[in-house]
């Protein structure tokens, strides 16, 4: 899997938000808030090709957590995020 490319992790404030950067401008028709673990494996998965298994190895590596707790929550967000269109397969 990889993300949606022209989709872009902004951070203002405390808040983390992705938003559509394919016209140059960030278009704020579709914003998607993420709290702060959640841009953590949006920051992981930008890195190119991606699995929930890799993306939950980064988590543990990171986070104070346990593989199997961490693969079950991303796993539900990938399932959302592919949802909402944010992903790509390839």
């Amino acid at each position: 899997m990889k993300l949606q490319p022209h989709l872009k992790l902004r951070r203002i404030g405390k808040a983390c938000m992705i938003v559509d950067s394919q016209s140059g401008t960030a278009n704020l028709t579709n914003v998607y808030e993420l709290n702060e673990t959640a841009a953590a494996v949006w920051e992981y998965a930008s890195a190119g090709s991606f699995t929930a298994e890799t993306l939950a190895k980064a988590l543990t590596a990171e986070f104070e957590i346990d593989f199997a707790a961490a693969l079950h929550d991303v796993e539900e967000l990938l399932k959302t995020w592919q949802q909402y269109g944010l992903i790509l397969h390839e």
